[in-house]
């Protein structure tokens, strides 16, 4: 469940209250229309099941019933709701300006929604259904949070409409990523076994060697080569660290992939090239943190451009679709959807 809830959380934008035009129907299979389109009850009811999951991380008590507690200052079934409209008309300002921009999937992008979208409903299929959320309707709301994207590289990623420079996005990345050598030594053996003390010990003091010398004027990579010829069975066989970049790695402050100690003792260092040795419970470590070299940088921030830009412009996209979907108009609620569907209909756990 927790897979699910993080998913939505990630699939599932919110916006400002909304106002909207309401009629009433028989037909219960449509929450909405606009432009002449059909938005199926279920895309909403996404948006309503992923409300209540943001609900549970909003309420002052996780262990006890959400509906009976408040959210800033309301009802938290009022709170559930308002914020499933608000997502709802997103989705709506979202599909118009993707259709309206003529803008479709590639090949090779349609390709990976379809699998990151088997993998979501194999995963969660049965609380999607059993809140009326059919596959279809499903896939509806993955294509958007993908098509959201999609318009947010187009306005602000490199031949963007309001492209971010690329000064600004150089100066972002020097101050969030740090370049470092480094050189990692599990404390489990090849079969996943915990080494003992005495071998945990033995790979400590190898990396206070190696610090050591470093401190004494060798270089890193000297220290790495001679590492990794140790390590195997036909020195001759390792390459050479001649080339920039082989053998280091860009670490985001915000963490990544890379164990948070790492980052942590990383960002912590203030002295270009200076070793340092540390652990947590998975490894020990030989550090250091080296200068962004200048064409090296540039490349390696290319590898980084969603990252950055994300990170420059995510409030003033949000601001935007603020604006616009407050300017949306044409679009008509099916009242008895919303009447039938609300807060302590959805089936969470």
């Amino acid at each position: 469940m927790n897979v699910l809830k993080k998913t939505l959380a990630a699939v599932l934008a919110l916006v400002l209250m909304l106002s909207l035009a309401g009629c009433s129907s028989k037909d219960m299979s449509w929450a909405a229309t606009y432009d002449n389109q059909q938005i199926a009850t279920g895309v909403y009811l996404a948006y309503l099941l992923n409300g209540f999951y943001q609900a549970e991380t909003k309420v002052e008590d996780p262990n006890s019933a959400v509906l009976k507690q408040e959210i800033e200052g309301q009802p938290a079934a009022q709170w559930i709701e308002a914020e499933a409209l608000k997502g709802f008309k997103k989705y709506v300002v979202i599909e118009k300006q993707f259709r309206e921009l003529g803008l479709s999937f590639t090949e090779e992008e349609q390709t990976y929604v379809n699998k990151y979208f088997k993998q979501e409903w194999d995963t969660n299929s049965g609380v999607y259904e059993k809140n009326g959320i059919s596959q279809e309707s499903m896939r509806k709301v993955v294509e958007n949070s993908f098509k959201r994207s999609i318009l947010f590289t187009r306005i602000y990623g490199k031949d963007g409409t309001k492209a971010v420079p690329e000064e600004e996005k150089l100066e972002y990345f020097r101050e969030n990523y740090a370049r470092s050598n480094y050189l990692v030594l599990p404390k489990k053996d090849d079969a996943g076994q915990e080494l003992d003390d005495a071998e945990k010990e033995v790979r400590q003091l190898m990396l206070d060697e190696y610090k050591t010398r470093i401190e004494n004027g060798e270089s890193f990579e000297d220290i790495l080569l001679e590492y990794e010829k140790n390590q195997a069975e036909d020195p001759s066989t390792v390459h050479s660290h001649d080339t920039p970049g082989m053998h280091d790695t860009i670490v985001p402050k915000t963490g990544g992939s890379f164990p948070a100690e790492y980052v942590t003792q990383i960002f912590a260092l203030t002295e270009l090239n200076k070793p340092i040795t540390f652990e947590d419970d998975t490894y020990f470590y030989l550090a250091q943190r080296i200068e962004l070299l200048p064409d090296y940088d540039q490349d390696a921030m290319d590898d980084y451009e969603d990252a950055i830009i994300t990170a420059l412009r995510t409030d003033e996209f949000n601001e935007y679709l603020d604006e616009e979907a407050e300017a949306l108009t044409g679009v008509t609620l099916n009242e008895d959807v919303f009447k039938k569907y609300v807060a302590k209909t959805i089936k969470a756990d």
